[in-house]
């Protein structure tokens, strides 16, 4: 379970401080109220609060773990060489497996992505074509995730 004060990763708002957690009633049915994590995104100018149901953590709609540490990081840094990249079977769900890798939350699915796309732009590059703006935009995204773990 997560305290206060953990440094956690949920979704692509990446790493963020759990700074409370607290009952609300956000018109929950039967109006009773429900335990809610209140999570600052690291590196926030402002006192941007996420809010998220405690009973949805780690479903399908809501990923949230704790922040790797030290040794976990390290082992994927000295791993980066032999990390391949995304296996895409059908290029039509190209940008849905990109999806999935970035909601995963894993450090070695993020780097996979950055490869996936690196060999995209190598390969439109001979073609003399450009890459798609999703393909550059998933990109962002997982070299921010890295970036803030």
């Amino acid at each position: 379970m997560f305290n206060v004060n953990d440094i956690v990763v949920y979704g692509l708002n990446g790493v963020c401080t759990l700074v409370d957690i607290k009952q609300l009633c956000f018109g929950s049915m039967g109006g009773g109220s429900d335990q809610y994590f209140y999570l600052h995104p690291i590196g926030s100018k402002d006192d941007h609060v996420i809010y998220v149901p405690v009973n949805k953590v780690n479903s399908d709609a809501s990923v949230m773990r704790m922040l790797g540490s030290q040794s976990e990081l390290e082992s994927v840094i000295n791993n980066i060489e032999n990390i391949a990249p995304l296996t895409i079977n059908n290029e039509k769900n190209r940008r849905e497996e990109y999806k999935n890798a970035l909601l995963t939350l894993d450090p070695e699915k993020c780097i996979a992505l950055i490869k996936s796309v690196k060999n995209r732009r190598k390969g439109t590059v001979r073609q003399r074509k450009n890459i798609s703006e999703a393909d550059l935009e998933f990109e962002k995204l997982a070299t921010k995730f890295i970036c803030l773990e």
